[in-house]
């Protein structure tokens, strides 16, 4: 118990760090319910609509998680969610090579490595009703500002 409980909080730590990595560029919070789109010319010209508020992550597969396995899973396609959209908003832009972006997105990936050592230590044991409600919410307050910084950094490429 005492070691499921350390690694809970080992996790919530790392989840906090590489939060507060993804999202130290934005300084202030913005409600929105439109459905932004931003259309990005492409290489080859044709145009590619990137939807910011189509979440690849629901919020139903989030409580639907049973295992520690699955909450790493749903948090691994959330990076790779953000960080996928944000290069095709950066592509012709000032951002597409940026060195910080980029830097940005290793400490991410490191930071997601070691909590995915964490968590398949306990691999399929079953969530605990407490765990899963503190792990949902902050898998979907993960998702909600990484969304919310990648509206704030096109508007501002625009």
């Amino acid at each position: 118990m005492k070691r499921t409980k350390k690694f809970i909080g080992l996790g919530v730590i790392l989840l906090s760090v590489s939060l507060l990595a993804a999202c130290g560029a934005q300084n202030s919070k913005t409600t929105s319910t439109s459905n932004d789109e931003k259309t990005v010319a492409t290489s080859n010209t044709s145009k590619e609509t990137i939807t910011f508020d189509t979440p690849v992550v629901t919020d139903d597969a989030i409580e639907s998680m049973r295992t520690y396995a699955d909450y790493i899973d749903l948090y691994k396609k959330i990076f790779d969610d953000y960080f996928t959209k944000a290069e095709e908003s950066f592509k012709g832009t000032a951002m597409e090579n940026n060195e910080s972006f980029t830097k940005l997105k290793e400490s991410t990936q490191k930071l997601f490595d070691a909590q995915k050592k964490i968590y398949d230590l306990l691999g399929s044991t079953e969530l605990k009703e407490d765990d899963k409600s503190k792990l949902s919410q902050q898998l979907k307050d993960f998702r909600d500002n990484l969304q919310k910084q990648l509206k704030t950094l096109t508007s501002q490429l625009q």
